[in-house]
């Protein structure tokens, strides 16, 4: 997750997806002191959407748009982010 902020801050949008998309793939919560709680929150999908967006990942920045979304159902900026996905996929057809 570090990973995916530090290449978020630096724009490297590639190493950012990267790091979004393993964080992603780690099912297994371990319940050590280790255990960062953002990790297993919308944060991974936040990045993994706008990481995908800067790629002209349209659909893919969608998908995690919505899955960020539906794990903060109230935060306006992610609300705001799924609408400009829906906008760009929907000029891509």
């Amino acid at each position: 997750m570090e990973l995916a902020r530090i290449s978020y801050e630096c724009k490297d949008w590639m190493t950012c997806y990267w790091a979004a998309m393993k964080c992603i793939s780690i099912t297994n919560r371990q319940l050590s002191y280790i255990s960062d709680g953002s990790c297993w929150g919308c944060e991974p999908h936040d990045l993994a959407a706008i990481s995908s967006y800067n790629l002209n990942l349209f659909s893919e920045a969608l998908m995690h748009g919505i899955d960020a979304l539906q794990m903060s159902p109230n935060n306006e900026r992610l609300r705001s982010n799924v609408e400009l996905f829906k906008k760009k996929v929907a000029r891509r057809r």
